[in-house]
């Protein structure tokens, strides 16, 4: 008697080559959401974290020409309104220097213009580092300084109730920062 033996060949069928191939294709669009979000929330993070630090420098350098400021001309102390908000600071410092901090729409810039006072009171304009136009914009050649560039929005706030704080916002970026600082010699 002669046994007949079968044998059976391994082999994958069609039906679990199709299903391994749909898990596989499923793992593999997974993995790639993920990955993809992932870089995506990384931009995102990068993007914040350069504007916050750009708009901190820019804080830090209005803050130490703060506070050198002796006398706040405008917003002043003497205003009538409870709270003034503005785009523009006016101060001397403590060399008499009167100074401009001015968010300038256009270039979105914050600027730092100095005009040397004389012995007189009178603004020393010198080599014609300074004019002004008709309508009172400060045209300059040497006295600018730019303190921050590419800037949305600036806000200068001022309290009567709270003398001598001054608190500023700034928004770069479409992020805000907000900082104050006590202006100790106004």
């Amino acid at each position: 008697m002669t046994h007949i033996v079968l044998r059976r060949h391994k082999a994958f069928t069609f039906v679990e080559i199709i299903i391994a191939s749909v898990i596989s294709i499923s793992l593999a669009g997974f993995i790639y959401n993920v990955m993809s979000w992932s870089i995506g929330r990384d931009k995102i993070s990068s993007h914040y974290t350069e504007s916050v630090l750009e708009a901190r420098k820019i804080l830090i350098k209005i803050q130490k020409e703060l506070r050198e400021a002796r006398d706040l001309i405008y917003p002043s102390t003497i205003m009538t309104n409870e709270m003034v908000s503005t785009q523009s600071l006016i101060y001397k410092d403590r060399n008499g220097i009167l100074k401009i901090i001015n968010f300038d729409k256009q270039t979105s810039q914050i600027n730092l213009y100095s005009l040397p006072i004389n012995n007189s009171g009178q603004i020393s304009i010198v080599n014609g580092s300074i004019d002004s136009t008709l309508e009172g914009k400060l045209k300059h050649e040497t006295s600018k300084f730019i303190l921050g560039s590419n800037v949305n929005e600036v806000h200068f706030t001022y309290r009567k109730k709270k003398p001598g704080v001054l608190q500023f916002r700034l928004k770069v970026n479409s992020y805000n920062l907000i900082n104050a600082l006590r202006l100790l010699n106004v």
